[in-house]
């Protein structure tokens, strides 16, 4: 916590950055560890000195106590930087081997859902997993940023799913306010809804990636997984706040939409999202529709496909992040679409949970009220984009000012390398066996929500504006006895270094 300060320290606080950013910054800290170097003159003054020393020589209260080393001292500040700021500056002492934060460390989230040990595609330990629970240290997921499933409708009376759920629209059956109740065992919908947002840590079932995220359901697809574009189109539209005709506009728009869903092959004139004069190829509506969701800053996640053939409408769309699927091991799955559309890899295909022998496909939510495990029902890239949807939502819930490039660059610069294997052919033309993936064939890398939250909570635009200079005081006099000299010159850029250093963005 941080201590009572005086008008003065309040009013360097401000000059600084703003009051809440020193207190979020500090609560993951306590004090700073600082290492003096082998010669040091000053590693033989007493923690009294050094605080006498110190403080002098700053102008601020601090105090040093012994830190986990013989060599090394616990500094901690008097609340008006952050121990951040006070590290940096301490690091360019040239006595100082190292200045570090004293971080606050804690178990990773884990949550008391029964079947959360059988979700491999969510632990920290699999290669081709996510890594939810790191991202959980940061969120479980807001209200705030829900992400609307266009897909078959959900069985809204699913235990697990029932408080995450927030209005639909049936657009197969024009029913206002519907989920679109599709409580059949293999309701696709309720099995992608309950991989974006099941409840967590709410003894029961699986953990969703948004413990405390929202589901808009959207139905565009009959129960047999089969709908129309204008449909699906109609849907989409709907979801992200925009006017269909003779629907009320959604009271909950949403700035991330999943579809897992994408055109039947051997179809005539299968699209490619754009308009091609006098083509059976053009696709005007998608283009279309492609054009509004970028213009409002909307994202669709869409899976890639699952006929180890060229990525197809709506993933292929310009700003759609399309998302091909790996097993646990991080090799694409054999039916995965792919090809240089595919924006990121996810799991999507069966794996097993590398502490148990518990091995399956995408343990999810059913519509039958229980849950899916079982890999003949549940793989493919349908499963795979909803990982992705759902940690983007983890990601605007820890960054509400992220942009929908701003998005795409996280995940492009946290994603994790896809393994290689020498005695594999690369992911090529229509192979459908095991193959080594490439930032051509399968995206970025492989999904990691917890280096993605993790980033899109420190994410901010660097300021174009001048920092501010705290004020250069006149040294004090030491009263620190013999090497305390040493001392203020060691800390004399205290305030200097400060003012160069940012505050943690709020």
């Amino acid at each position: 916590m941080l201590r009572k300060m005086s008008a003065c320290a309040a009013a360097l606080t401000l000059a600084w950055g703003a009051t809440s950013s020193l207190a979020q910054a500090q609560a993951q800290t306590d004090g700073v560890l600082v290492k003096l170097r082998a010669e040091s003159s000053v590693k033989v003054l007493s923690n009294a000195d050094h605080a006498r020393s110190l403080s002098a020589a700053t102008k601020k209260t601090l105090q040093v106590s012994n830190g986990p080393a013989p060599d090394v001292r616990l500094v901690r500040g008097d609340g008006t930087m952050s121990d951040e700021e006070l590290a940096a500056a301490l690091q360019e002492a040239e006595n100082v081997e190292y200045a570090a934060p004293n971080r606050i460390m804690q178990l990773q989230a884990v949550p008391n859902d029964p079947l959360f040990g059988q979700q491999w595609y969510l632990q920290s330990d699999v290669y081709g997993a996510i890594r939810a629970q790191g991202a959980w240290d940061i969120t479980t997921g807001s209200p705030a940023a829900p992400v609307a499933v266009v897909d078959s409708g959900v069985c809204a009376a699913h235990p697990d799913l029932a408080p995450n759920l927030l209005p639909g629209y049936d657009f197969v059956n024009n029913a206002a306010g519907s989920a679109g109740a599709d409580c059949g065992a293999d309701s696709h919908g309720t099995m992608v809804s309950g991989l974006i947002a099941a409840a967590g840590n709410n003894s029961q079932g699986i953990a969703g990636l948004n413990w405390d995220g929202r589901i808009v359901p959207v139905r565009a697809l009959g129960t047999g997984g089969t709908g129309t574009m204008a449909d699906i189109i109609a849907g989409i539209r709907w979801a992200a706040g925009m006017p269909v005709t003779g629907v009320a506009n959604n009271p909950n728009p949403v700035k991330v939409i999943n579809a897992s869903l994408g055109t039947v092959f051997g179809q005539t004139g299968i699209g490619t999202c754009r308009v091609i004069p006098n083509s059976p190829n053009s696709s005007p509506a998608w283009a279309e529709l492609a054009s509004d969701l970028v213009s409002t800053g909307v994202i669709l996640v869409a899976s890639a496909g699952n006929d180890s053939q060229p990525v197809s409408e709506p993933a292929n769309c310009p700003g759609a992040i399309a998302v091909a699927a790996v097993t646990d091991d991080g090799y694409k799955t054999t039916y995965s679409s792919f090809g240089p559309e595919v924006f990121i890899s996810a799991p999507g295909g069966v794996g097993c949970v590398s502490s148990s022998s518990s091995c399956g496909g995408m343990l999810t939510t059913s519509g039958s009220n229980g849950y899916a495990y079982a890999e003949d029902r549940v793989a493919g890239t349908s499963f795979a984009a909803p990982l992705v949807s759902g940690t983007i939502a983890l990601m605007l819930s820890a960054n509400s000012t992220l942009t929908a490039d701003d998005v795409k660059a996280i995940l492009k610069e946290t994603a994790r390398p896809f393994p290689y294997d020498p005695s594999l052919p690369l992911c090529s033309g229509t192979y459908s066996q095991k193959c080594n993936c490439t930032t051509d064939t399968c995206g970025v890398g492989i999904l990691d929500a917890e280096a993605a939250v993790r980033r899109a909570y420190d994410f901010g635009p660097s300021s174009s504006q001048p920092e501010p200079q705290p004020e250069v005081q006149p040294e004090a006099e030491s009263s620190g006895g013999g090497g305390a000299a040493d001392w203020l010159a060691l800390f004399g850029l205290l305030g200097l270094a400060a003012g160069k250093r940012r505050l943690r963005k709020a």
